[in-house]
C-alpha cells in the first residue's frame, strides 16, 4: 500500500489551548456546516474536519453505499484515496468492520465490542491498522438502519498510538451532532436536483414538501411560502418549532452548542388538526444573511387521526405520533426513519402501544385506532 499519514491534532498542539472549550467550538461549527450542507461532498469537506477537530480525531473516511451497489464508496476524509483498496483486500477480514456492520447504535467504537487479543492477530491489524497507525476507530452512521446496508452513509475518525482510546466523552459529543448530519442526509437526499441554494424562496419547491417558511435567530416568522401558510397559522407558530429554531440557530449562527441534542426535526400539529412534519436547515438570503429556512410536509394520515385514541389510552405524544405512523403502513425501520429515533426506541414505543390499547400485536393496533377514529 502507499504510504499516507492519517493526522489528527498532536498532544503537544492541544496543550497550547483550553481543550473543552475548543472543542464545543469546533462541534458548533460542524452542526453548523451540516446545517448549511447543500451536498454530501460538501458535508463531507465542511462538517466532517470540523468534527474531527471537535474529538480531536482525525476525519479518516466518509462513505456511502448505494441503493444498488454492496460496495461501499469513499464520499470524503483524509483516508479517500487508501479506501477502495481497504474494502477490495482488508474489509473482508477485518473483524471491527464485521462488528460496525451488525451494531444498531449509530455511534459506537468497535473495537470495545470486539475481541482485541483475537484482532491484532488478524492480516487486517498488521496490513492496515499498524501500517497506518490506527489504534482507536469510532464509526458515526448518519444514514441506514446499519453500516452496510443499501442507503448508508456513514463517518470513521481514527486515532493513533500514543493518543488516547476514545471513550464515553467523545461517543456523547459525536451524538450532539448526529441530528445535525441526520438532518442534512435527509435534506440532500430529497433536494439531489437543487444546485444552489442562495435564497429561502429556493427551497419552496423542494421534493414535494407542502410549503416552506423562514425564522430569524430568535425564532421570529420572516416569510411563508403559499402552501406554508395554508398548512400553519403564521400568528401562532408551535413553541416545539421556535425553540428548534432558536436552538439551531445558536448553535450554528453565534456558535455557542449546549448539551442535548439538537431537534431538527419537529412533528407537531397544527391548528387545523393536521399533523406537520417540520425538517430545519440553515439558509442564505441573497445578501448572504444566514437563517432558519423550515420544510413542512403534512403526515399522512394527520396526527388528529389518533387523537381521540391518544387521549383515552393515555398515550404519549411520541406514541401518538408513533401510532399515527404505523396506520400508514410504516415499518420499524420505517418509523425510526420518520422520527429520527434508534430502532430499539422504536420498539419500546410500540411495545406500550400494545400494552396501553390493550392488543396483543401491531396489526390489531393499527385496527383498533382505525375505528376508533
Amino acid at each position: 500500500m502507499t504510504r499516507i499519514t492519517l493526522r489528527a491534532l498532536q498532544p503537544n498542539e492541544r496543550r497550547t489551548m483550553p481543550s473543552g472549550s475548543h472543542r464545543l467550538d469546533a462541534l458548533a461549527g460542524a452542526i453548523g456546516a451540516a446545517a448549511e450542507a447543500a451536498s454530501l461532498e460538501e458535508l463531507a469537506g465542511t462538517a466532517f474536519p470540523l468534527l474531527g477537530e471537535a474529538l480531536e480525531a482525525c476525519p479518516g473516511i466518509v462513505f456511502a453505499v448505494g441503493e444498488d451497489r454492496p460496495m461501499p464508496v469513499a464520499l470524503g476524509g483524509q483516508a479517500r484515496t487508501i479506501f477502495p483498496l481497504y474494502m477490495e483486500r482488508i474489509a473482508s477480514d477485518d473483524p471491527l468492520f464485521r462488528v460496525s456492520a451488525s451494531m444498531i447504535a449509530p455511534v459506537h467504537v468497535p473495537l470495545h465490542h470486539a475481541d482485541q487479543k483475537a484482532f491484532k492477530a488478524t492480516r487486517a491489524y498488521t496490513d492496515f491498522y499498524r501500517a497506518y497507525d490506527i489504534a482507536h476507530k469510532l464509526y458515526v452512521r448518519f444514514a441506514g438502519a446499519r453500516l452496510a446496508s443499501p442507503g448508508a452513509l456513514s463517518m470513521g475518525l481514527t486515532r493513533g498510538r500514543r493518543q488516547r482510546d476514545f471513550g464515553s466523552q467523545d461517543v456523547a459529543l459525536a451524538g450532539l451532532a448526529l441530528p445535525a448530519f441526520q438532518a442534512a442526509a435527509r435534506r440532500i437526499f430529497a433536494s439531489e436536483h437543487c444546485t444552489v441554494r442562495e435564497a429561502v424562496e429556493a427551497l419552496a419547491d423542494r421534493a414535494g414538501r407542502n410549503g416552506v417558511l423562514a425564522l430569524d435567530r430568535s425564532g421570529h416568522l420572516l416569510w411563508m411560502s403559499p402552501r406554508a401558510r395554508a398548512l400553519i397559522d403564521r400568528s401562532s407558530l408551535p413553541p416545539s418549532l421556535v425553540i428548534a429554531a432558536r436552538r439551531l440557530a445558536g448553535t450554528a449562527i453565534s456558535g455557542a452548542v449546549r448539551q442535548a441534542p439538537l431537534e431538527l426535526r419537529v412533528c407537531f400539529q397544527a391548528s387545523t388538526g393536521v399533523g406537520i412534519d417540520a425538517e430545519l436547515s440553515i439558509a442564505r438570503t441573497v445578501s448572504g444573511e444566514r437563517i432558519v429556512a423550515v420544510g413542512l410536509e403534512q403526515t399522512d394520515p394527520p396526527h388528529a387521526q389518533v387523537a381521540a385514541t391518544a387521549e383515552r389510552f393515555a398515550l404519549t405524544r411520541a406514541e401518538a405520533g408513533v401510532l399515527a405512523a404505523m396506520t400508514n403502513g410504516l415499518s420499524n425501520a420505517g418509523l425510526a426513519s420518520r422520527f429520527g429515533i434508534a430502532l430499539p426506541t422504536v420498539k419500546t414505543h410500540v411495545h406500550r402501544l400494545i400494552q396501553k390499547l390493550g392488543v396483543t400485536s401491531r396489526v390489531q393496533a393499527v385496527l383498533l385506532a382505525r375505528k376508533l377514529n
